[in-house]
């Protein structure tokens, strides 16, 4: 249906502060490429109760204040989704 799960890493997790206004617990980082060689960066934010959000955007963005809303134009996009649910089964 969805097609195949690029490859992905797991890089690092850093733990949140609460004492400073932070309600992330835990942020899980990992990365793949994609079509064109792109790479993609995949962040997981763990908070209490079992919620966790998850995001991603190219590596090259990475410092761009509008990284989430850049689009690549790769018409990739199930793929990706696709990485970004077994990732999160392989946190689960």
């Amino acid at each position: 249906m969805f097609g195949e799960a690029y490859q992905f890493s797991y890089r690092k997790f850093t733990l949140g502060d609460k004492n400073h206004g932070q309600l992330c617990i835990k942020e899980h980082l990992y990365t793949f490429r994609g079509k064109k060689d792109s790479q993609y960066m995949v962040i997981v934010e763990e908070y209490d109760f079992d919620f966790y959000a998850i995001k991603f955007h190219l590596k090259k963005d990475r410092n761009n204040k509008k990284k989430y809303e850049e689009l690549t134009g790769y018409n990739d996009a199930t793929r990706v989704i696709r990485t970004c649910v077994d990732i999160m089964i392989d946190l689960y």
